[in-house]
């Protein structure tokens, strides 16, 4: 945890973006206790290296990285470029937890 605060937590003190990103990777769990929602879908967007995939990469960071080390670079996001079948699966993995789709690489 001491960790994650000075290296990542420390950058989104004054960036709302960043602790936007942050505090939705936290609301997965707690949604089943809000009457009438659940889920929630947010969507960053923007021109390039404007941040898009550094707030995706601090949101994931909440939740760790993937084990393979191939795919570890992204953090915790998956990709857009998948099939539905994978996608729909993928999405089913990430249930009560945020689910980080980027398309960077695409």
């Amino acid at each position: 945890m001491e960790d994650w605060q000075q290296k990542i937590g420390k950058l989104c003190i004054g960036n709302s973006r960043l602790m936007f990103a942050a505090s939705l990777a936290c609301t997965g769990p707690i949604l089943s206790f809000v009457s009438g929602l659940g889920l929630a879908d947010f969507r960053f967007r923007g021109r390039r290296k404007t941040g898009k995939t550094t707030a995706a990469m601090v949101a994931g960071s909440i939740w760790g990285c993937h084990r393979d080390s191939t795919r570890n670079e992204k953090g915790f996001a998956e990709s857009w470029n998948t099939t539905v079948n994978e996608l729909e699966r993928t999405a089913q993995a990430h249930s009560d937890a945020i689910l980080i789709v980027d398309e960077t690489n695409l």
